[in-house]
């Protein structure tokens, strides 16, 4: 089935990636696959649905920091983002589970302000 983003030339897919506040790099299959997943995961222009505890202003990406060993964060199991993703009736799929049970990931940034730490993982 093809996406309905394919027809769209690179700098379009950039355009719709930037009013996600999405990674704007990558091969055009890559950003395709991103502004997919976006929409798959509804993560765009959903803030009025949302209870008003859980709003937030996001950062923007280039705020975020590669982590590596020696950045100081809290501990996050599987456990604790089930519990978390259980409160908007979200659970992992198998894809987010085969990549977890293999230890696989692309990125992983960090974004710290005040009391609140931001993750962002591929």
């Amino acid at each position: 089935m093809a996406s309905q983003f394919s027809s769209l030339s690179l700098g379009q897919l950039r355009t719709e990636l930037r009013k996600r506040n999405a990674k704007l790099s990558g091969r055009k299959k890559e950003l395709i696959e991103r502004l997919e997943a976006y929409d798959r995961n509804q993560n765009f222009n959903n803030c009025e649905d949302l209870m008003p505890e859980f709003r937030m202003s996001l950062p923007v990406t280039s705020g975020y920091k590669d982590i590596n060993s020696d950045m100081q964060m809290a501990p996050i199991d599987r456990q604790k983002a089930t519990d978390y993703l259980e409160r908007f009736q979200v659970e992992f799929d198998e894809t987010v589970t085969a990549l977890y049970n293999d230890k696989f990931l692309m990125y992983l940034r960090l974004f710290s302000a005040e009391s609140l730490d931001f993750v962002k993982s591929a």
